[in-house]
């Protein structure tokens, strides 16, 4: 039986059968442990859109880590990206006035 308890899955059938343990990806594709490649069509549950092993999005991740990789934005305090990326997606409302609230997932932004 795994330690990991997975989300919405019958416990039962996972200890029975076993997890797929996923290993690298590339594209749009997905391989296990075995090395048997999927097409990955739910884009990892619709957080990896872009698909993986993009290289401009690794170095900008890694440039932006390398200067300032997190920080709470409570109160008064925001960043660079932050304020540029809020500009960017307002710029894209009906309304003049637009503000952006970012959230980290469905729920949150739901019960926000």
């Amino acid at each position: 039986m795994t330690r990991f308890w997975h989300p919405v899955a019958d416990m039962h059938a996972v200890s029975a059968s076993g997890e797929l343990i996923l290993d690298h990806a590339e594209g749009c594709h997905i391989w296990d442990e075995q090395g048997r490649r999927y097409l990955d069509a739910t884009a990892g549950l619709w957080y990896a859109n872009v698909g993986y092993g993009r290289e401009e999005i690794v170095e900008a991740a890694a440039a932006q880590m390398r200067r300032l990789h997190a920080y709470s934005h409570y109160g008064d305090v925001s960043s660079r990206p932050t304020t540029e990326l809020a500009e960017r997606i307002s710029s894209f409302a009906p309304m003049q006035d637009a503000a952006v609230f970012f959230t980290s997932g469905g729920g949150e932004s739901v019960e926000t």
